[in-house]
């Protein structure tokens, strides 16, 4: 387990669910699958306060269960995995936002701040908060929240939560078979309408078609547009927006005959590709210059595509693992360059084009200065980001002294997982620095609360004139110029976290693609 793995995640759950939990989920953390009276024992939590912080994080999926040595007693672990999915979750919204509105935003963000979910309850609490920030007396359309539910089902954003298979089994077995596990719901909108209604209707509620049914978020899915906007906007630096469309109709052509986290995909025909732009008919350029396009992105040393057969145009294939290893290759030679320079990325690329390489070879194919080029080939073996193999030359009639040679290559698989810890240390590090500008500046930012209180609260009761002056005095220019200073500071660490959170995405699909070798 990584050390500064554990530290983020104890940071994570100490701002998102508090200091009880923190203990008890970095105990798991550390220590691995436990029961709960040695959980309660080690972190000093009383057993009662255990047993609620055990099922909010089971409710959240951060936190699983197995049968222990004994039958009747259940062995607890942390799935730290998904604890970095909270890093995301405005990234979540952000993507069903923009591809369904606000309305899909307002939905997801109930799933994601509840954990679990049924149907009828989201559809009822999103009504109400809809018609509070609306005009009370205006109506809110009950079946179109319903049908934006089953578009969450039907699109793999949303699934059922298994149940147990037995009422009488001590450690419950959950399990749910693949066809249930995107099938909708019975909603009877006319029952939700009468409880929408109803000020005392929670009695009501037990009566709906799905008050057994219960949903929570798949994160896989919201990763698997992740990973393809990531693909697209790769493909739109090497060529343009033309080469970015035409990776994302491939994308969904491949979604028609392929496994999303398939390593390679199946054959795509290029005639298929100029029916969809044909149907499409929005853009008669790609279309006109589609061979072209494929030529440029198949020879790009990324490898995106591979062409099979000649017949018809040819097939193509997407080789998603082959991709993201050389877009894992490609970031850890850009980070090198911005730290140790632009020379020391060159013999980086220069190990990994001959695999192994003498030392003495090193300044002459890299053209550069001996001195500085053995300056910075050993800060990259220093820092882990070479290796050094020793081979001796025994020579054959055992006479004369033995000759050895030094090759340096590159392990790329301890490579990413160092530079993966760096990330996770480096989002650490943004964390606390937010957390202390926060705390620090705190007096003036709850000065600011309190105004926009105010001024929220006189806006409608005062002239613009006189609630102008009013804030004027509350809030001063001096304070004013403080406020955006700190809002371009937070903004700036925000961002910095999204950016480094690219990268710690990219290489996790490294991971997961190359762990299946």
């Amino acid at each position: 387990m990584s050390t500064q793995l554990g530290t983020l995640i104890s940071c994570i759950l100490a701002e998102y669910f508090g200091e009880t939990i923190e203990k008890i989920g970095s105990f798991l953390y550390t220590w691995g699958p436990n029961p709960l009276a040695l959980i309660s024992k080690n972190t000093s939590v009383p057993i009662e306060k255990t047993k609620i912080s055990l099922c909010f994080l089971i409710k959240y999926g951060l936190v699983n269960f197995e049968p222990g040595r004994t039958p009747s007693t259940a062995n607890y672990y942390l799935i730290h995995e998904k604890l970095l999915h909270l890093l995301r979750y405005s990234r979540y919204i952000a993507i069903i936002k923009k591809k369904y509105g606000n309305i899909a935003e307002v939905t997801l963000e109930n799933i994601l701040c509840h954990g679990i979910v049924r149907a009828s309850d989201t559809i009822l609490a999103i009504a109400k908060r809809l018609q509070q920030q609306n005009d009370e007396e205006e109506t809110v359309d009950l079946s179109r929240l319903r049908d934006m539910f089953f578009t969450f089902i039907a699109n793999q954003y949303i699934m059922r939560v298994p149940s147990p298979i037995s009422d009488n089994e001590k450690i419950p077995t959950l399990k749910i078979s693949e066809r249930d596990l995107y099938l909708a719901p019975e909603i009877d909108i006319k029952l939700l309408s009468e409880i929408f209604n109803e000020t005392n209707a929670e009695n009501k509620k037990e009566h709906t078609n799905d008050k057994d049914v219960y949903w929570r978020i798949n994160f896989d899915r919201f990763h698997q547009d992740f990973r393809d906007a990531t693909l697209i906007s790769a493909v739109k630096r090497r060529t343009d927006e033309n080469g970015g469309e035409l990776m994302a109709i491939l994308l969904k052509l491949m979604y028609i005959r392929t496994e999303p986290w398939a390593d390679i995909s199946n054959p795509i025909p290029v005639s298929e590709i100029k029916d969809v732009l044909r149907n499409q008919n929005t853009n008669p350029n790609l279309l006109l210059y589609l061979d072209q396009y494929l030529t440029i992105i198949e020879n790009d040393p990324c490898k995106f595509l591979m062409k099979i057969g000649e017949t018809g145009g040819g097939q193509y294939v997407i080789n998603l693992k082959e991709t993201f290893i050389q877009l894992a290759w490609a970031t850890v030679e850009n980070i090198i360059a911005e730290k140790y320079g632009s020379h020391a990325a060159r013999i980086f690329r220069l190990v990994r084009s001959k695999k192994f390489i003498e030392a003495d070879h090193i300044p002459q194919l890299s053209m550069m200065q001996i001195k500085d080029a053995k300056r910075l080939t050993y800060l990259l073996l220093e820092e882990n980001l070479l290796q050094m193999r020793e081979l001796r030359k025994v020579q054959t009639n055992n006479s004369g002294p033995i000759k050895t040679f030094i090759l340096f290559h590159i392990n790329f698989d301890q490579v990413a997982r160092m530079i993966l810890d760096i990330s996770y240390k480096c989002m650490y590090n943004l964390k606390v620095r937010r957390k202390h500008f926060v705390t620090i500046n705190k007096p003036i930012i709850d000065k600011k609360h309190r105004a926009d209180a105010i001024e929220l609260d006189l806006k409608s009761k005062v002239p613009e004139d006189e609630l102008e002056e009013i804030l004027s005095e509350l809030i001063t220019p001096a304070e004013r110029d403080i406020l955006g200073k700190i809002g371009t500071t937070i903004k700036k660490l925000n961002a910095s976290a999204l950016n480094l959170d690219d990268t710690i995405f990219l290489l996790q699909l490294y991971m997961l693609y190359t762990a299946k070798e």
